[in-house]
């Protein structure tokens, strides 16, 4: 994602993948943030579910904070914006869900 922070992404991979493509996983998506520090940096605007940012890493205590702070100031910045959707905004049927009959 865009918006991981380095010590985030790891992390946030598929569990059970071999440790080489953890890494390249983690290389490609951190490379795609480096769009975000251009000259011209295209607007970027993240859609963030409120209960993803209330869930503890367990295994990595602080490791939500630091992600936190990171949203934080990446929001501070001109071309970005980070949106957060509250747990009680429900959902709504999409005509394209699924899992609709």
């Amino acid at each position: 994602m865009l918006a991981h922070h380095r010590s985030r992404a790891p992390g946030s991979s598929r569990s059970g993948e071999p440790a080489g493509e953890v890494e390249r996983i983690v290389a490609s998506r951190l490379g795609r943030q480096e769009i975000l520090e251009r000259e011209r940096p295209p607007q970027f605007i993240a859609v963030v579910d409120d209960s993803v940012l209330r869930r503890p890493v367990l295994d990595q205590p602080g490791l939500m904070a630091e992600q936190l702070d990171h949203l934080a100031g990446q929001a501070m910045r001109e071309h970005i914006q980070v949106h957060v959707v509250p747990v009680d905004a429900g959902t709504r049927q999409s005509r394209y869900n699924s899992s609709r009959a």
